[in-house]
C-alpha cells in the first residue's frame, strides 16, 4: 500500500467516524449548556475528528446540515450501503444522479447512432422528452441519551449507536425505493426452495429488468432469503450473499424486504440524490418515546411523554434528505421463495 493510499484510507476512516462523534457531542453540548468546542474537549474526542466537527459547525452556521457531497456524508452513506440496495447503487455510481428541485427532461426512448459515410445524413432519433422535477424526502430518526451515558459511553457503544443510525437510514431508504418502483406490472415469480428452482426464478426476474447493454442489475434480498441461500447446496460460484455478491452481481441484504423475497433492481431505472445530512440535539421539551409516534401536529393523539429536562436527558435527531425517482417501469422484479413443508 502506497503512502497516498494509506493517507486516503485514514481520511475515509476519520470521515466515517465523524458522524457518531458529532451526534454524541451535540447531545453533550445540549446537556451541559456549553459550546460545541467544550463538549468535544470534555468527551476527549480524537483531534482529527474534533477538527472536522468544528469545521462542519462553521460551514453550517447559516445553512443546517452537511451537503450530500461532503466527504463525511459520503462515508456515512457508503457504510449504510451495506444494507441498502439504493445507497449501494448510488455509491457504485450505477444509478443516475440529478440535481434536486430542478426541471429535468428525461428521454422516453433510447438515442440512435451509427457510422455515417461522407456526405450522408446522420440519423436523428425522434423521441419525446418527459419533463419532471426531482424532489427530496426526509428520513428522520432519533435517540435519547442521559448525561451519564453521553459522557461514559465506550467506543464499542458509540459504534453501536452509529450502526443503529446507518441501519435505520438503510431500511427506510429501500422501503421508499420499492414503493416507488413497484407498479401494477411489476414481475413477481414464485419458486421452490431448491437451487435449480431459485436460479430459474432469478433468471426470470433478471430478464424482466434487463433490456439494454447499459443496464446494471443488482440483487436485494430479505434476511430470511439470504439465510436460506447462504446454506443452499447446488448454487454456482459467486453466491456469497452475506459477502455482497450473488451470481457475481452486487447483492445487499435489506430489512426493507420481508419473508423469503429476492428483488432484482436495475440501477439505470432510477435517478436519485443524497441532498443533506443534519444532526441536532436538545434537552428542552417532551418527546414521545415510541418508534411509531402518533402525536403529530395535524391530528394529535394523547399519549405518554417524557420530559427531557426532568430526566436530565438529551434527544438527538438525525435527518437525511434523499431523492428517488423512477424513470422506467421495468426496473424491479421480485422472486418469492416458497419452501416445501418440512424444509
Amino acid at each position: 500500500m502506497t503512502i497516498h493510499e494509506r493517507t486516503t484510507r485514514a481520511e475515509q476512516v476519520t470521515s466515517a467516524a465523524m458522524v457518531q462523534w458529532w451526534a454524541r457531542a451535540k447531545a453533550f453540548k445540549a446537556l451541559g449548556n456549553m459550546s460545541l468546542e467544550s463538549a468535544l474537549e470534555d468527551l476527549c474526542t480524537p483531534l482529527a475528528i474534533a477538527d472536522k466537527i468544528k469545521a462542519v459547525a462553521e460551514s453550517t452556521a447559516t445553512q443546517p446540515g452537511l451537503a450530500g457531497g461532503a466527504t463525511e456524508v459520503q462515508a456515512f452513506i457508503s457504510q449504510a450501503a451495506q444494507n441498502s440496495v439504493f445507497l449501494k447503487m448510488l455509491a457504485d455510481r450505477a444509478t443516475y444522479q440529478v440535481p434536486l428541485r430542478c426541471a429535468v427532461y428525461l428521454p422516453n426512448a433510447d438515442m440512435t447512432a451509427q457510422v455515417v459515410d461522407q456526405g450522408k445524413p446522420m440519423p436523428v432519433q425522434g423521441f419525446n422528452l418527459d419533463r419532471t422535477k426531482i424532489d427530496s424526502f426526509k428520513i428522520a430518526g432519533g435517540f435519547v441519551l442521559t448525561e451519564e451515558l453521553a459522557r461514559n459511553i465506550s467506543p464499542q457503544g458509540q459504534a453501536f449507536i452509529n450502526g443503529q443510525l446507518r441501519a435505520a437510514v438503510a431500511k427506510a431508504t429501500d422501503i421508499e425505493l420499492f414503493n416507488r418502483l413497484t407498479t401494477s406490472g411489476t414481475s413477481t415469480t414464485t419458486t421452490g426452495g431448491t437451487a435449480a428452482e431459485v436460479l430459474a426464478g432469478v433468471r426470470t426476474a433478471v430478464s424482466a429488468i434487463t433490456a439494454r447493454a447499459t443496464d446494471k442489475p443488482y440483487f436485494a434480498m430479505s434476511v430470511g432469503a439470504a439465510a436460506w441461500l447462504s446454506a443452499l447446496e447446488g448454487l454456482p460460484d459467486g453466491c456469497d450473499v452475506f459477502g455482497g455478491v450473488f451470481l457475481n452481481r452486487p447483492a445487499v441484504v435489506t430489512e426493507a424486504l420481508t419473508g423469503m423475497r429476492i428483488a432484482a433492481v436495475n440501477g439505470q431505472s432510477v435517478v436519485g440524490h443524497v441532498d443533506r445530512l443534519d444532526i441536532t440535539a436538545s434537552r428542552e421539551g417532551t418527546i414521545e418515546m415510541a418508534d411509531n409516534p402518533t402525536n403529530d401536529s395535524v391530528t394529535p393523539t394523547a399519549t405518554s411523554q417524557v420530559s427531557l429536562f426532568q430526566t436530565h436527558s438529551a434527544a438527538v435527531k438525525v435527518v437525511t434528505d434523499l431523492a428517488i425517482e423512477a424513470i422506467r417501469d421495468d426496473g424491479l422484479a421480485f422472486v418469492d421463495i416458497e419452501l416445501a413443508s418440512g424444509s
